[in-house]
């Protein structure tokens, strides 16, 4: 399949920290193999360094950089070089590394993650000038950046300075796929990627949008729950309009409840729920996952390939779900699959709201990677697996594909489930300065965590169905008991029953009484 470029937008620091590890695995991925599409997600320069940095544009507000430079330029020294023939000398990007790096402190430092207080404290990865977006107002570190229509305000504030930054990086590529959306949607950023993406829509509306909602671990007091429940209906009618696939992830259960922290427990990873710098790790090695089956070179199926495929052109949102199930297992992939009762919760753990064990989804896609020969089928399997399995012989092979795909149709038979299976060899690379968060990482096992086998999902369910009604129930409380608040989000009564409307038409879409919950 001929290549094709992928532009990355992020939206708020928790989203930036989820792309921040992101593109350092993706870093490592074209240092380690020869495997990873680089083009597709990376720009190559020209000059006496040939560096290559992300196709990415990053949001935040102002003052949560610190080791970048505000203004995302070259340094000034840089700037004022010039070549042998006293033209402007062409800077190359900078490497922006962390002080801690610079020092050359222990790689398995402990104290390393307590000093991460922003997500350009761990990047190793290079940027252009163009790469970085800023807000045009201060909001005191984010706190009172916290309504979906200051994001839209925001966005008509630095839209032309954004859209010189992107026809930069459209005007480079030779054949545009489409985009990728990393976004917070618990905050006013919610308001300006909704903006940011139906302006895509209008100029693009050929290419793929496929966005990531990521909802951070948090606890907050009764009146920011309020705006973040606003901000959630408004950006999910947003991004239904909008995108081609729209994947919901948080690692708190419950994005709703805010009396208790209810997170995800994801067997062999043990993170801190309290460190966004663990929790966004989980996250982008998810993406990274997913992604695989659209992003390396021996790809089947195009990026807007795998958006319709989970969502069949009508469930535009999606669920994730992630796990690296072989690190202290000694079973083979077909032993663990026949010993489970399903995918969810067993083999991968959901990292969307409302999912549970029982999870059925109407259409997924299963990426395996990195999983040694000897780990995928026994080297015989008795008689008594293959009956109890309906098989008089062995169909299965050493290419985990057979595997997957023989206990996707019999877990999920095909008039419920449409199901598709992906592999890659090419392994996760979880070295400093991601985390030190999966089981079995020491110095004496160096190899058998840098060879860990990950798996990952993306789903779509009817347990969107119970999300989207509760953002309803919850905004139908405010229109009568928080009218006020509502008027700061330019929503009356009219718009606000429109709004409620729009959600439970939306919810209807998932509502499938034939499949369990």
């Amino acid at each position: 399949m001929e290549t094709q470029e992928v532009i990355t937008l992020q939206f708020g620091s928790y989203s930036n920290y989820v792309g921040a590890h992101y593109w350092n695995l993706q870093q490592k991925a074209i240092l380690d193999s020869d495997e990873e599409d680089n083009i597709k997600l990376f720009k190559s320069s020209f000059g006496k360094h040939k560096n290559k940095f992300p196709r990415t544009i990053c949001f935040d507000i102002k003052n949560s950089l610190k080791t970048l430079k505000e203004d995302g330029s070259f340094t000034d020294e840089l700037k004022q070089k010039e070549n042998i023939n006293g033209l402007p000398f062409e800077s190359e990007p900078v490497l922006y590394e962390q002080d801690l790096f610079k020092k050359n402190l222990s790689k398995e430092s402990k104290d390393f993650e307590e000093t991460v207080t922003t997500w350009t404290d761990f990047m190793e990865f290079e940027l252009q000038e163009n790469s970085l977006q800023l807000l045009s107002n201060n909001y005191n570190d984010g706190e009172s950046f916290t309504c979906f229509g200051l994001g839209k305000q925001e966005f008509l504030n630095i839209r032309e300075e954004f859209e010189d930054k992107l026809h930069f990086w459209v005007e480079e590529c030779n054949n545009l796929e489409g985009f990728q959306v990393f976004t917070d949607f618990h905050n006013g950023f919610s308001g300006l990627s909704s903006q940011c993406v139906e302006d895509l829509r209008d100029e693009y509306n050929k290419k793929c949008l496929l966005s990531y909602l990521n909802w951070p671990v948090h606890l907050l007091n009764k009146e920011n729950c309020i705006y973040e429940d606003i901000n959630a209906a408004l950006a999910f009618r947003s991004y239904m309009d909008f995108c081609d696939l729209s994947v919901i992830q948080s690692l708190q259960k419950d994005m709703f409840d805010q009396k208790s922290l209810n997170v995800v427990n994801i067997e062999n990873i043990n993170y801190k729920p309290n460190l966004q710098y663990h929790t966004s790790a989980v996250l982008a090695a998810t993406i990274d996952c997913t992604s695989l089956s659209w992003r390396l070179p021996n790809r089947k199926i195009s990026m807007s390939e795998q958006c319709y495929l989970i969502s069949q052109g009508t469930r535009t949102f999606a669920g994730s779900a992630f796990s690296v199930p072989f690190v202290k297992s000694s079973n083979t992939l077909l032993e663990k699959l026949y010993s489970m009762d399903s995918y969810y919760d067993s083999l991968v753990f959901t990292l969307s709201p409302y999912a549970s064990k029982s999870l059925v989804p109407f259409n997924q896609l299963i990426t395996l990677r990195n999983i040694p020969e000897n780990m995928i089928i026994p080297s015989v399997i008795k008689p008594a697996l293959l009956q109890s399995l309906g098989l008089n012989s062995n169909v299965f092979n050493l290419n985990p594909i057979s595997v997957l795909d023989f206990f996707s149709s019999k877990f999920y038979p095909s008039e419920s489930t449409i199901s598709h299976s992906f592999y890659s060899k090419q392994r996760l690379d979880l070295g400093f300065p991601f985390p030190s968060i999966i089981n079995g990482k020491s110095g004496d096992k160096k190899d058998l965590y840098n060879n860990v086998t990950s798996m990952g999902a993306l789903y779509s369910s009817p347990s969107f169905n119970l999300v989207l009604n509760e953002v309803v129930k919850r905004i139908k409380k405010l229109s009568t008991s928080k009218k006020h608040i509502l008027q700061e989000f330019d929503l009356n009564n009219d718009l606000a029953k429109e709004l409620i409307e729009d959600l439970q038409n939306l919810a209807y879409i998932y509502d499938d009484c034939k499949l369990s919950l």
